[in-house]
């Protein structure tokens, strides 16, 4: 079963989720990997790869399905950097369930190995806690990881990344970025600690 997931304008950022995606259709995932090997995916999809650092406009946000979830999740984990993640982080988003809250999670927490995190980058990480606000409008785990996010001090004790030495205050802009997701979210009780 497949249900699409309706966005209308809200606010400054322009969304809001007003249902969200239940279930998984398998065979939408076999259905959009044929289309990819025969070179005709879908135009939000498309959009992905010819525009992976860049948030997608709305009518692309608006094509988001449940069945892309695995094309879009591979899609992620094999760019090389977090910078080049935001298109497909954006449509997860949409999609939102707790296989696509861990990603997200982990992500946030762990970082890029190996490397610090270059500004571009961070910049991404802040997008992606915006996103994952969007998640949170439906998704219990994502609303309590952003209540917890609003704190500096947990990003202190949780955040095992390093950033890029000509960043500052790292702790505190994703604390506001975590603020303005819960504010995304739409959720009562979202901002009780900041």
């Amino acid at each position: 079963m497949m249900t699409r997931i309706v966005l209308a304008g809200v606010g400054m950022l322009g969304f809001a989720l007003l249902a969200g995606a239940a279930g998984f259709d398998p065979a939408g995932d076999a259905s959009t990997q044929l289309q990819a090997q025969r070179g005709e995916l879908p135009m939000h999809l498309r959009w992905v790869l010819d525009n992976p650092n860049r948030r997608p406009p709305p009518g692309i946000r608006r094509e988001a399905r449940v069945a892309d979830k695995i094309w879009l999740m591979r899609e992620y984990r094999r760019q090389p950097t977090v910078y080049q993640r935001l298109a497909s982080a954006w449509l997860l988003a949409y999609i939102g369930d707790d296989e696509v809250f861990r990603l997200f999670s982990e992500d946030l927490r762990l970082g890029p190995t190996n490397q610090p995190v270059s500004m571009n980058d961070s910049y991404v990480l802040g997008e992606q806690l915006v996103a994952m606000g969007v998640m949170a409008q439906t998704n219990d785990l994502a609303f309590e990881f952003l209540r917890r996010a609003i704190s500096p001090e947990w990003w202190r004790t949780e955040r095992k990344w390093k950033e890029d030495p000509r960043l500052s205050n790292m702790n505190a802009r994703l604390t506001g970025s975590a603020g303005i997701a819960l504010g995304v979210s739409g959720r009562p009780g979202g901002g009780g600690n900041f």
